[in-house]
């Protein structure tokens, strides 16, 4: 089993977050972007530690849509597939996922503890596609393998 990770929340991670929440509708739902990007922003720097490639989803930085507002897609590069992450805050005791997704390039959901800070990301696991859609956070799967092991079955 492997352990959650933590990643530092740098400077550059946090000002990709303001340059998308500024242009939301109203605070709360600039604040849920903020964290959206903080937590994908760690995702991805994570696999570049592992060597995975992998790019947000290009239409995030253009199209500034609902979608953001729930979760951010990660993709892995040269590829269809990707993934949602979902950041959890420190007070928050319930994870919650989207509608079913029957798409066939979504691979699951990673989730992300903040710290109340918000200068550091744990990445605690992996929900594959098929996923209750609330779970509590001490029942999460806290194991990355089976992350990196969906990750380079689709590679």
């Amino acid at each position: 089993m492997t352990l959650a990770v933590k990643v530092p929340l740098c400077h550059n991670f946090h000002n990709k977050a303001k340059n998308l929440a500024k242009y939301q509708p109203n605070v709360p739902i600039g604040k849920q972007v903020y964290l959206n990007s903080l937590a994908t922003n760690s995702v991805k720097s994570y696999f570049s530690w592992l060597q995975i490639k992998s790019q947000i989803h290009p239409k995030c930085d253009f199209e500034l849509n609902s979608t953001l507002k729930s979760s951010m897609m990660l993709f892995l590069q040269d590829s269809d597939y990707y993934l949602h992450c979902k950041p959890i805050l420190p007070e928050q005791t319930v994870a919650r996922t989207e509608d079913s997704i029957d798409d066939a390039n979504f691979l699951g959901t990673v989730w992300v503890q903040l710290t109340q800070t918000l200068n550091f990301a744990e990445i605690l696991g992996f929900s594959p596609k098929k996923y209750p859609r609330e779970i509590t956070i001490t029942n999460l799967d806290r194991s990355l393998d089976c992350l990196i092991k969906a990750i380079y079955q689709k590679q």
